[in-house]
């Protein structure tokens, strides 16, 4: 793990493998489908799709990169379009995205980078999103050493109802005139990120997958390495992933010398949730990519 979602290029991502929404005969498709194969060389990797012949949907085949050399290998994914949802359409969409996980983790790849499958197919952009969203989450807590990236470049599903848009935004305003600074006393990182790992009574693969960063980077941080690459946003994930209030958090930014920052949006939106003690750093992480903020984690 992580599991980030993002909007951008998919064809630019620096991954081991890529997954290209395809069709049965693997043929181009437009979209990030063409941009794919102009990048790799439409000649060759048409050859090499043309060898393969057919893959049935619900089903992924892999073919070299090519041209695209920031990745390792492609993997064309046919995933269903949507007609009623009576037609295995969600079966096939989960057939799919474990076959593309299985297959990358077969080669020994450690990231790979989808899009949204069936986004572009007619699948309902929420449905489609909750499902991707929720093989990802189940597919890491087994295997806490993948990165994985969802990227999309247009069609962004509504990922918070109106509800909780309404009520996130009473509280950005609310707190704007906070002060979470108050009565802080600084204390040491080590001593506080263990204090609250043994309060907390989660393992380390626990703390890991509820944080969004790997175990190997965890492991390192409590033998004091890594520190170096210790940033605000991923203090902020382990606060997610222990459980932290809302002051802990702060104590636990203070002693790295940061701060919540009630100017900064992006740092209310995650003191909403604890407040409302939902930990799910995958849903915060939906809802800052709704406001377009970059998602928590670490990738290291």
């Amino acid at each position: 793990m992580p599991f980030f979602v993002q909007k951008g290029d998919l064809v630019s991502m620096n991954v081991d493998v890529l997954v290209n929404a395809s069709n049965v005969n693997l043929s181009m498709v437009e979209g990030v489908g063409r941009a794919i194969y102009h990048k790799a060389g439409d000649i060759e990797l048409a050859k090499a799709c043309k060898a393969i012949g057919h893959c049935d949907v619900g089903d992924a085949v892999m073919t070299p990169s090519f041209g695209v050399t920031n990745v390792k290998a492609i993997i064309h994914a046919v995933a269903p379009i949507y007609i009623n949802g009576k037609h295995d359409e969600e079966q096939n969409l989960r057939k799919v995205y474990n076959k593309c996980l299985k297959l990358a983790l077969d080669n020994n790849f450690s990231s790979i980078a989808f899009p949204l499958l069936s986004g572009e197919f007619n699948y309902p952009l929420k449905e489609c999103y909750a499902l991707a969203v929720g093989i990802m989450k189940e597919f890491l807590k087994t295997h806490l050493e993948m990165n994985i990236y969802l990227v999309m470049y247009k069609n962004f599903p509504e990922m918070i109802n109106e509800e909780t848009q309404i009520n996130l935004t009473k509280y950005i305003i609310d707190s704007k005139v906070s002060n979470f600074s108050d009565a802080i006393i600084k204390s040491d990182f080590d001593d506080l990120l263990k204090k609250h790992i043994k309060k907390s009574g989660l393992s380390l693969d626990e703390i890991a997958y509820r944080s969004n960063v790997r175990k190997s980077y965890l492991e390192m941080l409590l033998v004091k390495k890594n520190h170096e690459t210790l940033s605000k946003d991923t203090i902020i994930s382990l606060g997610v992933g222990l459980s932290l209030t809302k002051e802990d958090l702060n104590e636990l930014l203070i002693s790295k010398g940061f701060v919540i920052e009630p100017s900064i949006v992006a740092n209310l939106i995650v003191c909403y949730f604890l407040d409302h003690k939902d930990f799910d750093i995958y849903k915060i992480n939906s809802t800052l990519f709704q406001y377009g903020f970059k998602p928590l984690g670490c990738e290291l």
